[in-house]
């Protein structure tokens, strides 16, 4: 048998033996999380006068969870339980500043999924009991061009997303608080 003959077959023995591996592009992922305990991010900053920008920001999280697959499917169960309190607080301080900006966000629970090109299917349950979930945004700015402030606060919150796939999803979001 000539070089080249066994070359090409060799490279079609290959090919074959990979495209299993290569058409493997689903994912499973598995997930549980219990918080018990209280959460708070907390910051305060004092910007000197005429400062360009300045800025706070807080995030306080009891669960989070995130998985994507951006080459196939993806299947997912996610479990989340929250006991405590989540609070979040920013404030900023200055005299005269060019931009400020001021953000506070609290999530109990919190869990997004993405596909591209194949199909998610999810199964999540979120429970917050407990404590109340709380997020506040503080500007003491002199003089500002520019002023941003916002807050949110939630108990649960899902975001899916299947880009040229299905999207299968059996959510349950529970809040006592």
């Amino acid at each position: 048998m000539s070089l080249i003959i066994r070359l090409a077959a060799a490279a079609g023995l290959a090919a074959v033996l990979a495209a299993p591996a290569l058409a493997q592009t689903s994912s499973t992922a598995l997930n549980g999380q219990i918080n018990w305990g209280d959460v708070v991010a907390d910051i305060h900053v004092v910007a000197p006068h005429g400062t360009p920008s300045a800025s706070a920001v807080a995030t306080a999280a009891g669960n989070a969870v995130s998985g994507a697959n951006t080459v196939g499917g993806l299947e997912a169960e996610s479990g989340q339980t929250n006991t405590g309190a989540i609070a979040a607080s920013a404030s900023l301080q200055s005299g005269n500043v060019h931009d400020a900006t001021v953000l506070a966000t609290a999530q109990s629970n919190t869990m997004q999924a993405q596909t591209v090109n194949g199909p998610l299917t999810i199964a999540s349950d979120q429970y917050s009991m407990g404590g109340d979930v709380n997020a506040r945004g503080t500007a003491n700015i002199a003089n500002a061009q520019t002023l941003s402030a916002a807050s949110s606060a939630a108990s649960n919150n899902a975001a899916t997303a299947a880009d040229h796939g299905d999207l299968n999803a059996n959510i349950t979001q529970f809040a006592t608080n």
